[in-house]
């Protein structure tokens, strides 16, 4: 099923919305993030929370929430 991924600073400021055309199953998933703010800059070194959001076979909207550490992402 369709998903999106939401990724959050600390302060809750929603510094990416990455959206997937891809269908999603359950069970293990793996995503990346190429560490870029919605408007292409890289995010500094520090702790981000992301949210991952799809829907069951129901329609019903599920989430998880975990928390991501950057490390080494020089800017530019």
């Amino acid at each position: 099923f369709p998903s999106h991924d939401k990724v959050y600073n600390l302060a809750g400021r929603l510094v990416k919305m990455i959206k997937k055309e891809k269908e999603i199953v359950a069970g293990q998933n793996y995503e990346f993030w190429d560490g870029k703010d919605s408007d292409g800059e890289k995010v500094h070194d520090r702790m981000y929370i992301v949210q991952i959001i799809a829907k069951d076979k129901s329609g019903k909207s599920v989430s998880k929430t975990k928390t991501l550490v950057v490390l080494n992402n020089k800017k530019d």
